[in-house]
């Protein structure tokens, strides 16, 4: 399962992606969070849905370290989004 570290013994990982959506358009899957207007294309369905998952935790990892007062509008939002969809686990007890 994909993990983020944006600390020496925490880290996130993605809980259960109910709210995407999954679409095969041309010859290509794309599975986009459309709550925090992200997406991804893929070969198949689950190639898509890691993708995007790994995506997320790229992009709040990202923004986790960034400074909030020089964040655009779409960055922070895109911040509070993931942050709600996002488990956090301690790395040093076997996460």
């Amino acid at each position: 399962r994909a993990r983020c570290n944006t600390g020496l013994t925490t880290g996130y990982q993605p809980a259960a992606l109910r709210n995407t959506s999954i679409a095969r358009r041309n010859g290509a899957v794309i599975a986009r969070f459309s709550e925090a207007d992200l997406a991804v294309t893929g070969s198949d369905r689950r190639d898509a849905k890691e993708g995007l998952a790994s995506w997320i935790l790229d992009i709040f990892d990202d923004l986790a370290v960034a400074d909030p007062r020089t964040l655009g509008r779409t960055p922070a939002m895109q911040f509070r989004v993931l942050g709600r969809h996002l488990i956090r686990h301690d790395l040093e007890a076997g996460g």
